[in-house]
């Protein structure tokens, strides 16, 4: 940790700026600008590190490389491609540059740390961890002073049900530098997923480790964000039971939960519902029984794509599917508001097809299958990195199913996602050409 806070607390700080969601407060094309002008210095400036070390591989040469290139590119297309009417031509380029240079600054910083810190796993750790830990905090720190954003008078969220088991009575919390509760709710589970297989499973064990689980789990108690509680603790305890197999060959079949999830969920949550201890998890008797109306939801959207068109290979861009005009049909879900409209599927494979086509998503599936083929060959030999970044790929496909998780809905999640695939690329070239990357 201190290698990080001494080498890198510029990319941290930056990183938390741009997570930040300041626009609740001060919405102004300044809240967008200083961290694209931050990005690009950190681009230059490692650019610059990376050239005075002398040429060496990069270790962006790969098929992972290939297509991380291609979905960081398709990405950013589709935020010019813009279809929600609140975001104007200027906040469509802010988006645009703060999502490229973002990239160009993982790769360059990626890069540094291949080479100047090679055999330091904890380095990338802590460059992923850090800036979360400090958004944690940041919320918490400030929404326990009062701290409230103009958006939040007079409406009534309801009590943290997860909160109500331990017999505390409490609203559920709508933090300060967020864009919501369970946009907020479902990075944090995220990030906490990476944390907790980090602490128990590889035993990386440390008082920081502490104070970011317990500052999670407040949160996400707050948030009422009960799979973003559930998911990694069961992650957890799955990797740990897999960290003593032999092989994990079997494993691939997790590639076909993604696409099959919506089917699966709709055949178990009606049983489900039926089970006390999971009636009484909810927060209305229709909560499980109809998956929180995303059954209908998933239906709409599948009818939609049923009847193919041209544009379904490429998508129509940012919030597809109001531009499609899918979502009026389930608006009234959300009630009279004008923004019921805009509401996105809650299904990551449905929304990646509406904002980035039929391409994108084949290409995800490949990153991912080649990833998972990768962790099996080189299981023996590189197990406890392979964990940490199944801990990640598993609760990325099981928060996908009910959350339209990959993209700029959840608090810009897909940050989270594209530095995961930065270490994930980069991983896979160390076992490829047999670079040490042992955990320190």
């Amino acid at each position: 940790m201190k290698t990080v806070l001494a080498n890198f607390l510029d990319v941290i700080i930056t990183f938390l700026l741009l997570f930040l969601y300041m626009e609740r407060f001060v919405n102004t094309p300044l809240t967008k600008l200083l961290p694209i002008i931050l990005l690009i210095w950190l681009t230059i400036k490692y650019h610059f590190k990376n050239q005075a070390i002398g040429r060496r591989r990069s270790y962006m040469h790969s098929t992972s490389a290939n297509l991380l290139f291609l979905l960081i590119s398709i990405v950013s297309i589709a935020t010019l491609r813009d279809n929600n009417p609140a975001v104007g031509a200027n906040t469509r380029y802010l988006n645009f540059f703060s999502f490229v240079f973002f990239a160009t600054a993982c790769h360059q910083v990626f890069r540094y740390i291949d080479q100047r810190f090679k055999d330091r796993f904890d380095v990338y750790y802590y460059i992923i961890i850090s800036p979360f830990f400090l958004f944690i905090l940041t919320n918490l720190i400030f929404w326990s002073i009062g701290f409230k954003g103009t958006d939040e008078e007079g409406i009534d969220i309801g009590n943290s049900v997860t909160l109500s088991y331990f017999g505390i009575n409490y609203p559920r919390v709508k933090f300060p530098f967020t864009n919501g509760i369970n946009s907020y709710g479902t990075l944090v589970g995220g990030v906490l997923t990476i944390q907790l297989v980090y602490f128990f499973v590889m035993k990386q064990r440390n008082l920081i480790g502490v104070a970011f689980i317990a500052s999670s789990l407040l949160t996400l108690f707050l948030t009422d964000s009960r799979s973003a509680v559930v998911y990694p603790i069961i992650i957890t305890a799955l990797l740990f039971w897999i960290s003593r197999w032999k092989e994990i060959k079997k494993l691939r079949f997790i590639t076909w939960a993604w696409l099959l999830g919506p089917l699966l969920i709709s055949v178990l949550l009606p049983m489900l519902a039926a089970i006390p201890l999971f009636s009484d998890f909810s927060r209305s008797s229709e909560d499980f029984a109809t998956g929180n109306s995303r059954f209908v939801i998933w239906l709409l959207s599948l009818k939609e794509l049923l009847n193919f068109k041209l544009i379904h290979l490429v998508g129509y861009g940012l919030f597809g599917h109001y531009a499609s005009g899918v979502s009026f049909y389930w608006a009234h879900i959300f009630g009279l508001s004008s923004n019921s409209i805009m509401v996105h599927p809650h299904n990551s494979v449905f929304s990646i097809i509406f904002d980035y086509g039929y391409i994108l998503l084949f290409i995800l599936l490949w990153f991912i299958g080649s990833t998972i083929k990768t962790c099996a060959n080189y299981w023996s030999s590189r197990r406890q990195l392979i964990i940490l970044y199944l801990g990640f790929l598993v609760y990325f496909i099981l928060i996908s199913v009910t959350e339209s998780f990959f993209g700029f809905y959840y608090l810009d999640s897909i940050y989270f996602i594209i530095l995961f695939f930065f270490l994930i690329t980069k991983v896979n070239t160390t076992f490829k050409y047999g670079k040490s990357a042992r955990v320190r």
